[in-house]
């Protein structure tokens, strides 16, 4: 092989790989890349903040509407001159849920005898406990999309009838 052989050769290999050198050394559009690989992470980052947000939010207002629904069903006790039956407790939780939709949340209520620990229905007499459940089945923004089941949530409270 001569020399000029070699040499054109490797003139031919350099100008085939200048235009890969100009094009690796170019820097437009760079940042779009990058953004195309990081905005995916921060968008479920984002939403999954506000995900966790939402589930502690839901959780609170389903322990302050618990507690909530036990002062009204002790107040308004078999003394009272209204007294309050389960369907009424369902309807006072309904009117004063905030952000959780009503439909969705499962009121149980019972009466505790001191006695006999037995459980009654309410209206509940002097001295009874109240027990008052609210269950909720919370569901992740982006659950489907990355595997997250729904989530049985509760709130629970007990009073003793005065």
């Amino acid at each position: 092989m001569s020399r000029d052989r070699i040499s054109g050769a490797t003139t031919k290999m350099i100008g085939r790989l200048l235009p890969l050198r100009r094009f690796l050394r170019e820097r437009r559009g760079t940042a779009m890349i990058e953004f195309a690989f990081v905005a995916p992470v921060l968008f479920v980052l984002t939403i999954g903040t506000i995900d966790v947000g939402r589930l502690v939010w839901s959780v609170s207002m389903l322990h302050h509407m618990a507690r909530e629904a036990t002062r009204y069903a002790s107040v308004h006790s078999s003394a009272a001159n209204n007294p309050a039956s389960t369907s009424d407790l369902q309807t006072y939780v309904d009117n004063r849920l905030i952000g959780i939709p009503a439909s969705d949340v499962a009121v149980t209520s019972n009466c505790v005898d001191p006695n006999t620990n037995a459980l009654s229905a309410l209206p509940c007499a002097a001295g009874y406990t109240v027990q008052v459940q609210l269950d909720y089945t919370y569901t992740f923004l982006l659950g489907s999309m990355i595997g997250l089941n729904p989530m049985a949530v509760q709130g629970d409270s007990s009073m003793v009838v005065l």
